[in-house]
Order: structure tokens, then C-alpha cells, then sequence
């Protein structure tokens, strides 16, 4: 029996991954989780670079935590309301705002502001996610769902913006990755906007 339900969960898995509704969203949520890959991997060399110290951008990336938190736990009426496509279009955007300010090099103050967009660029684009899976798929269907994001969208997305942005960075700077990352949450969210009435039909 366990090896008969192994069976199933891998066929159903395989059914996603051909299902074009379903690699959208896969798409949209990867190219905007992966749009943090420059911030992620490049922040410190570049804030270091900019004569910042480490206390300090430890408290930059401090702000963006607590403003991630924030939303993960203050919101969830919020999410119910506005639906999933809604949010991952709105983590799209925040994070082709948040990544152009970024290479803009703005003053500190400002970096700090632009930090809290933390809380919509990952948190409402991850709550959306999970509340598309949650609305257009089968209760069953939910773990594979999830780690099919996390590998295959969020995490593959990942590593291959970080291994660009390395290119990058050691070719153009940090101007450069953070305008790909930009286009990579515009790219989102305008994925996100392509989801809106369609159903995950397996």
C-alpha cells in the first residue's frame, strides 16, 4: 500500500508540472522569490563597498526581517480578501521597486524605508502562494504543490540568479544585478496578473 500511494503521489506530481496553469504560477512565484537572490548573496559586499559598517547592515537587514514577520502574522483577513493573484502581483512589483531603489544606491535613511518593502517582495508574494495552492488545488494535491515551489520554481530560480548575478556583479558591479532582480519582479508580477481566472485543471 505505501509503495501504491508513493506511486500516485509521483504521477500526480508529473500531472502538475504539464499543467500550463500551474507552471505560471510556478514561474511568477520563482522569478519573485528569486529576484532576492542579489540581496541574498551580494548585499553585504555591496553596502561593505558603500562604506557601511556591519552593525549597520545588520540592522538593514534586521528591518526587513521584522517587516517580513509583520505581515506573516498581522494579515491573514487581509490575504482572505484580496486572493492570491492579487498578492503575488503586488510581491512582484514591490520587489521591481525594491531592487530598483536598491541599485540607485539611495541615502541610508532611505535604504532603511526601502527595506521594509521586504514585507510585500518575499511575505505577500509567499502568502499568496500558498493561498493559490490552498484555493485552486486539491487538499491532497497541497504538500506536492509545495514542494514542487520550493524546488523546482523558488529554488532553481534561485541558484541560477545567483550564479548570474555573480557574473555580474564581477562584471558591472551591483547596478547590474539588481536591475536584472527588477526585472525579475516585474516579470512576476506581470505573471501573476496572467493567472487571474485560471483554475489548475488536472
Amino acid at each position: 500500500p505505501a509503495s501504491g500511494k508513493a506511486d500516485k503521489r509521483w504521477r500526480e506530481a508529473a500531472a502538475l508540472m504539464t499543467t500550463p496553469s500551474f507552471l505560471l504560477f510556478l514561474a511568477a512565484v520563482g522569478l519573485i522569490q528569486g529576484s532576492h537572490a542579489a540581496y541574498y548573496s551580494f548585499s553585504i559586499l555591496h553596502w561593505t563597498a558603500l562604506g557601511f559598517g556591519a552593525t549597520t547592515i545588520g540592522f538593514l537587514w534586521a528591518a526587513g526581517v521584522v517587516a517580513e514577520i509583520g505581515v506573516l502574522t498581522k494579515v491573514r483577513g487581509l490575504v482572505k480578501r484580496l486572493g492570491p493573484e492579487a498578492l503575488i502581483v503586488i510581491g512582484g512589483s514591490a520587489a521591481a521597486l525594491r531592487w530598483t531603489l536598491t541599485a540607485l544606491e539611495p541615502p541610508l535613511p532611505v535604504l532603511f524605508l526601502v527595506q521594509t518593502l521586504h514585507a510585500l517582495s518575499f511575505a505577500a508574494a509567499y502568502l499568496g502562494a500558498v493561498e493559490y495552492i490552498d484555493r485552486t488545488l486539491p487538499k491532497r494535491l497541497a504538500n506536492t504543490a509545495m514542494t514542487l515551489m520550493s524546488t523546482t520554481g523558488v529554488g532553481a530560480i534561485t541558484g541560477i540568479a545567483t550564479v548570474a548575478c555573480g557574473y555580474l556583479y564581477e562584471a558591472d558591479g551591483a547596478g547590474a544585478i539588481y536591475a536584472l532582480t527588477a526585472v525579475m519582479g516585474a516579470l512576476g508580477a506581470v505573471g501573476g496578473m496572467l493567472l487571474r481566472g485560471k483554475s489548475v485543471a488536472l
